[in-house]
């Protein structure tokens, strides 16, 4: 069951032509106002009218004004409120494979790592309250309307929530080059199985790692220290959904 923890807010706000038209795809949250320029309008116009949508048509002045962004692409809108879904839902998805973020704050690589899990076919994702950044209008934007597909759970801490998976029978793996690590295109996955990703700077925390199961890495080439965690959320998810799914 699915619980809105924005209540006291009107919504959420959108912009970009791509993000409308997923948005208008998925039909998953209410499309409460509209802003669009003209051109835009003559591209949308026939489905809005035909899903009963109502728009108003201003100029990019307007636009500007009201979404504070010169990258709209002539949309502007607000929609219902984010629904976090409970993280009781995985618990009985079989296969399963979450992503999890462990303070993930950079709102960009957090909307490509959930673009990302969506196209790799991860079955969920899950946040925390507590040191990540927030699902915004920037993360919406940038997992370019994957939020509206893709179930995202959240709890208090992450450690609460990897601690409900555990006994729910996941096993956790943490993605972090260490002495304990093991190369993660070595491993026998289970049928529900979490990948915990952390921070952009400090990586995984010392309470996630106790947690988990085991750490995993990705051989790399070069002298750099690590990748983008968003590009090595793409790299181990993909291969850990393509594993699991082979064996089901």
């Amino acid at each position: 069951m699915n619980h809105n923890t924005n209540r006291n807010s009107p919504g959420d706000t959108i912009y970009g032509r791509r993000l409308l038209e997923e948005f208008l795809r998925a039909g998953r949250r209410k499309i409460i106002e509209l802003y669009i320029t003209d051109t835009t309008a003559k591209i949308f116009k026939k489905e809005l009218e035909s899903k009963g949508i109502k728009y108003k048509v201003v100029n990019k002045e307007t636009l500007f004004k009201l979404s504070r962004r010169t990258d709209h692409q002539g949309v502007f809108g607000i929609v219902e409120p984010f629904q976090f879904y409970e993280i009781s839902y995985f618990f009985e998805q079989s296969p399963c494979v979450i992503v999890a973020l462990d303070s993930v704050q950079d709102p960009r690589n957090f909307g490509s790592i959930i673009r990302t899990a969506y196209l790799c076919g991860a079955t969920g994702i899950l946040t925390s309250e507590r040191g990540g950044a927030p699902l915004s209008p920037v993360v919406v934007h940038t997992s370019a309307g994957a939020t509206e597909y893709i179930p995202i759970a959240r709890t208090k801490t992450l450690a609460d929530g990897l601690v409900q998976l555990k006994q729910n029978n996941f096993k956790i793996f943490g993605a972090e080059r260490s002495p304990d690590s093991i190369p993660f295109d070595t491993l026998e996955y289970p049928s529900k199985v979490v990948i915990v990703f952390g921070s952009e700077g400090g990586g995984l925390s010392g309470r996630t790692k106790k947690i988990c199961d085991g750490l995993i890495y990705i051989p790399q080439y070069g002298l750099l220290d690590s990748f983008n965690v968003s590009v090595a959320c793409g790299i181990i998810t993909y291969f850990v959904c393509k594993r699991i799914k082979s064996l089901s």
